[in-house]
Order: C-alpha cells, then sequence, then structure tokens
C-alpha cells in the first residue's frame, strides 16, 4: 500500500502565524470506521475538531527543529496538539542534521508549547555514538531544549550501564543527569566520559 503522508510544518518568523491545518490529502480515516480503510478526499471527523490521519510525518521549525513519524495521529487543530501511535522522532540542527532518535509506542504532541511527551517503552539513541537511554515516560522540552525522563532510567554510554529512577538531559543528550537509586557497572573504565562529544557526520540521516 502506498504510503500517505502530511507535512504540518510550522516557520518561524518575526509576525504571528497561525498554526497550518492537515492536508486533504492525508486521508484521514474515522474513528468509527469499522474497516479501517482510508476515506480518499475526505476529512473524516472524529470529534468537533479532531481528524485521524493515517502514516503521517509532522514536522516542526519552531525552536529546536524536529521531525515525527506515526501510524496514527488525531489532530486536533483547535488546540495544535496531537495524540500519535507508534512513533519515530528525530532532533534536527540548524543544518537538516539529525542528532537524536526516539521510538515510542506513543506521544503526545504540544505544537504550541514545543512539548513532545512519550508514553510507554521508550528509547532514545544519539545518532552516530554508542549510546542509548531507556525510559518509560520521556518529554522534550523544545523551549528549554531538554529532556525529562522518569519511571525507571537505564542508560547505556560505550562502556558504562546506568539506572535510576529519572534523568535530565540536553538536547543532543551530550550531558545526562541521572537522579534516585543511581546504579551502575562498567566494562572497561569510563571510556567516553572525558569530554563532550560533537555528532559524527557519518551518522544517520
Amino acid at each position: 500500500m502506498r504510503r500517505l503522508f502530511i507535512i504540518l510544518a510550522l516557520l518561524a518568523s518575526v509576525g504571528c502565524q497561525s498554526t497550518p491545518a492537515p492536508s486533504a490529502t492525508s486521508t484521514p480515516v474515522a474513528k468509527d470506521s469499522p474497516s479501517g480503510e482510508s476515506t480518499p478526499d475526505s476529512q473524516a471527523v472524529v470529534d468537533e475538531d479532531t481528524v485521524r490521519l493515517r502514516k503521517t510525518t509532522i514536522k516542526t521549525r519552531r525552536g529546536q527543529k524536529w521531525e515525527m513519524e506515526a501510524e496514527e495521529v488525531d489532530w486536533m487543530d483547535d488546540r495544535s496538539q496531537a495524540k500519535a501511535k507508534v512513533v519515530t522522532w528525530w532532533l534536527i540542527d540548524e543544518n537538516d542534521k539529525k542528532w537524536v532518535k526516539v521510538d515510542s509506542p506513543r506521544a503526545d504532541v504540544d505544537m504550541d508549547a514545543e512539548v513532545v511527551t512519550f508514553i510507554g517503552q521508550t528509547t532514545a539513541t544519539r545518532i552516530g555514538f554508542d549510546e542509548t537511554l531507556h525510559v518509560q515516560r520521556l518529554v522534550y522540552k523544545g523551549k528549554e531544549r531538554k529532556f525529562y525522563g522518569s519511571g525507571g532510567v537505564t542508560w547505556h554510554r560505550e562502556t558504562v550501564d546506568l539506572a535510576a529512577q529519572t534523568l535530565t538531559a540536553t538536547a543532543e543528550l551530550d550531558r545526562v543527569q541521572l537522579k534516585g537509586k543511581v546504579k551502575g557497572k562498567t566494562t572497561g573504565g569510563f571510556k567516553g566520559f572525558e569530554e563532550p562529544r560533537k555528532a559524527d557526520s557519518t551518522g544517520e540521516n
């Protein structure tokens, strides 16, 4: 089946801009559709101001840029919010290079507040490095350019594995702070902890 995409782009500018509505080419699907099939050339309404979209890509250029692909999105245009299922999310720098990848079963997106909340067993990877976070709940706050994790965290960086209750990290994951019953082990010293690193130019695009 041909993948169907909708791009919701928010372009930062000096003046105020309204959040663009989903395009009709995304073929949204009504929540009560018995077959779950797309309805071409229609904007099926889930609630009064909510549209369900399949195979959707959401992008933002407000604050620090990011992009998210999802299997299903309920877009609430009146509040510039979305609820997504089975998501892959990337943090993008000013040169359109992807720095961080997040995979999660669910995500709540607030475009105006620049907040993305990942819910369920979530994995965040620093692209180009042997560095991975596993966390039950992860919140990205674009205005602060930080991640906040809770509900149990495990962090792997090269030769070190740590477990804790919560985390605070910079957007690029080059600084991670763990709190609450921190435990860990190393299999070769603290390699990779001496100084901050920059993303590898050969990393995933």
